[in-house]
């Protein structure tokens, strides 16, 4: 028993160091891309990025800080836990989407008051504006695929997290190759909202014949 828990510990420990070394991969695939669009695109997509990625942190703390204890207790009742993984992620997509609905309205009137002065003009914010609403794309998927890594996390299939993490950083440097060519600086923003959609489609299948065989 003991053994098995600290297998489990261990491979949790693996899973959780590798998603941080690959997201940090990921920020670096954005710089790199970014670079040759000059330092203003680079700056302009780490305001993007920074405002989303503040926004999905938040609801990544939530969500983890909410749901990991209820999947924990609820590993002796299978079916129970696996609804409410499915309930939990249909109500962060929803709420993910009014986000980045928010920020679609309100994305310049935004950037016009954190950041407009100085040299960062009027053409900078009409610029990162539109870099945040693509980059915004992301939330939902996200935030369903947070709640899903919670729930595979709770039944001991780190490992799967991990391999989903690996599959994250190839999806990332292929569209951001493709995207990039086809949309230029708006397809690197892009192209995160198509790794989180791949993630979480991916999770979710993971997830739901786990589910079933656990049922």
């Amino acid at each position: 028993m003991r053994a098995g828990r600290n297998t489990q510990r261990a491979e949790a420990i693996i899973a959780r160091e590798m998603q941080i070394f690959l997201l940090g991969l990921s920020t670096t695939v954005d710089q790199y891309v970014a670079f040759p669009f000059g330092p203003g695109s680079v700056s302009g997509v780490g305001i993007a990025n920074r405002i989303s990625g503040t926004i999905s942190s938040l609801g990544q703390l939530i969500i983890i800080r909410v749901l990991l204890p209820e999947f924990s207790k609820g590993t002796d009742r299978p079916k129970l836990t696996l609804s409410l993984a499915y309930r939990t992620c249909a109500l962060m997509f929803f709420t993910g989407g009014v986000l980045t609905a928010g920020l679609y309205v309100f994305s310049e009137p935004l950037l016009r008051i954190l950041f407009e002065r100085g040299k960062f003009g009027p053409s900078d914010t009409a610029l990162v504006a539109v870099l945040l609403i693509l980059s915004s794309i992301q939330i939902p998927v996200f935030l369903g695929a947070i709640v899903f890594v919670q729930y595979l996390h709770s039944i001991g299939r780190t490992l799967a997290v991990a391999a989903v993490g690996l599959l994250h950083l190839f999806v990332k440097l292929l569209a951001s190759y493709v995207l990039v060519r086809l949309l230029g600086l708006g397809g690197m923003v892009l192209s995160d909202a198509v790794v989180f959609t791949v993630v979480f489609a991916t999770l979710g299948t993971i997830v739901f014949r786990t589910g079933s065989l656990r049922g």
